[in-house]
């Protein structure tokens, strides 16, 4: 019994000093990654791994360390830090499968990469997981297709974020500009876009008078010849590119 005791004592004595050095690792890569410091960061979560490559955390840790790095690199070396990102969250999926915020993330990197097919498989993924989030991936898969020229297939993913959240300021005023996109303009220059596409803007007004896009929706529906109400107010000029929430 006592060499049973003692045993137990020493097995349970190296969990918690593995466990110590775990932590150590992790939370000095968290402050290595608030800093900015990315080769360092990556270190202490590829060293937390070998110690428990259970913990979802130390993955999806490493895998926002390579997506912060990745923008800071060469164009032609940042898909390679992108695709260590996506090895990093697949791990962490291997662990919890059903993370939606996982999907979203990887959709959102391969948006970048310019591969449309995964991004729409792992957003499309994200919004089945997480019927709250659907929205929010929908808009992000909207986003990626403006950013790659495809205005066509972003308004439908702007719509479906629409339809999964009503209250989507920014969807109502990204499908209002694809859909100007869409617009027929004769010898007179008078503009006709799709039926619908002034609600567009005057949703998003009636949501966010003060967001954003709000002077540009304005200026959208003048064009359009619609009349605007006088009681929004104006912050000042934007850009119209969507960014991924």
């Amino acid at each position: 019994q006592k060499a049973a005791l003692e045993k137990q004592m020493k097995e349970r004595s190296e969990a918690m000093k593995k466990n110590k050095a775990l932590n150590d690792e992790f939370n000095a890569g968290k402050t290595a990654l608030d800093g900015k410091d990315y080769p360092t960061a990556e270190q202490h979560f590829l060293k937390a791994g070998e110690l428990d490559a259970s913990q979802e955390a130390v993955w999806v840790s490493l895998a926002e360390t390579y997506n912060q790095w990745a923008p800071t690199k060469p164009p032609a070396e940042r898909n390679a830090v992108y695709d260590k990102a996506i090895d990093a969250y697949k791990k962490a999926l291997a662990l919890k499968p059903d993370d939606a915020g996982i999907y979203n993330q990887m959709g959102n990197i391969y948006g970048v990469e310019k591969k449309l097919p995964e991004a729409k498989e792992a957003l499309t993924k994200a919004a089945q997981l997480d019927p709250q989030m659907a929205a929010k991936a929908y808009y992000n898969m909207g986003a990626n297709m403006v950013n790659n020229g495809n205005s066509d297939d972003a308004a439908d993913f702007f719509k479906k974020a629409i339809d999964a959240d009503p209250g989507y300021a920014d969807a109502h005023y990204q499908y209002g500009i694809c859909l100007m996109a869409k617009a027929q303009v004769d010898a007179s220059g008078k503009i006709t876009p799709p039926e619908g596409t002034a609600d567009q803007f005057q949703k998003y007004l009636e949501l966010k008078p003060d967001g954003p896009f709000a002077e540009s929706s304005k200026e959208m529906l003048t064009q359009l010849g619609s009349k605007v109400d006088t009681t929004y107010k104006a912050p000042g000029s934007e850009k119209s590119t969507p960014r991924k929430k």
